[in-house]
Order: C-alpha cells, then structure tokens, then sequence
C-alpha cells in the first residue's frame, strides 16, 4: 500500500489486524500522482515509491477491491520491490488519463509538498486552498490550517 491504506491514513480501518510485513521502496519503474484526496501509482515511470506490504487473507483482499475498484478504477498487479523477493500486487491506474496529474516527486504520499490538516491528519494542497472547496471542518479558504480536503461527501 502507498496512500491512504498506509497506516495512519484514512483507510487503514480496512488492515487493522493484519500483519505489517514491512515498510518497502519499489524499483524505480513508476510514477506516484496526486488525484487530490488520494494517489495513483503508474507503470513505466523511472520513480521510487515508498509503501507498506501487508499479508492479506481473501476477505480482507475483497474489501481493498472493493474499495480500490479493481478492476474498473484501480487494477491489482505485481509490484517490483528493493531487497522483496516475495511475490507482492500493489493497485495501478492506467497511464491515460492520469499521467497528466501533478506528480508526487518524493514517491511518498506523507512526504509530499502539502500541508495536513491537524485535525483529521488528512493532505491539504495548495490547489485545494485556491480553490476554496467545502471540507468537513469548514472552509478551506477562510482557515487553511483546521480544515482537510475531504470533501464532498
């Protein structure tokens, strides 16, 4: 995982329980980008992505399927990973669209340039500010530092 199944982030309630194998680093064969309240990981980029490997039993996979939409959004696929010589599936977009997307140059979604939001830990983004869209702490615009880009909900 690499976004918001990561633990800490807002999804993780779905791998409560399950064993942490590890935090790991993918080759250097993607590209990470931001689609706002959440990132997409793409083949054939020349980026290292930061993440977690969980060992997920079936019921716990069909929920992060369910979630991700595989495989109509997202597509489950094997990921190359430094120093893992299990076999390992990450969640992918496809390239187009969303290679058009701000790229996340750090391959981390937590160490991005975004703000977070001290009340739910969620990303802030500059965009998101400017453009001033209802959260669920209030209106980004009038107090950028309380408020989190959930939105629309």
């Amino acid at each position: 995982v690499y976004g918001t199944l990561l633990k800490g982030e807002g999804n993780h309630r779905l791998l409560e329980g399950v064993p942490c194998l590890g935090r790991v680093r993918t080759e250097a064969r993607y590209l990470l980008v931001n689609l706002g309240r959440f990132p997409g990981m793409l083949e054939g980029g020349d980026s290292i992505v930061e993440g977690e490997v969980y060992a997920v039993d079936k019921p716990t996979l069909d929920n992060l399927d369910s979630l991700e939409g595989h495989p109509r959004f997202y597509e489950r696929k094997p990921v190359a990973l430094q120093g893992f010589t299990d076999s390992v599936e990450a969640y992918f977009l496809p390239r187009d669209p969303y290679e058009k997307k701000p790229q996340i140059k750090s391959g981390s979604w937590r160490d991005q340039d975004a703000k977070r939001c001290p009340n739910c830990k969620r990303l802030v983004t500059e965009k998101d500010i400017a453009r001033g869209e209802k959260a669920h702490h209030g209106e980004l615009k009038s107090n950028p530092d309380a408020l989190c880009i959930r939105s629309a909900e």
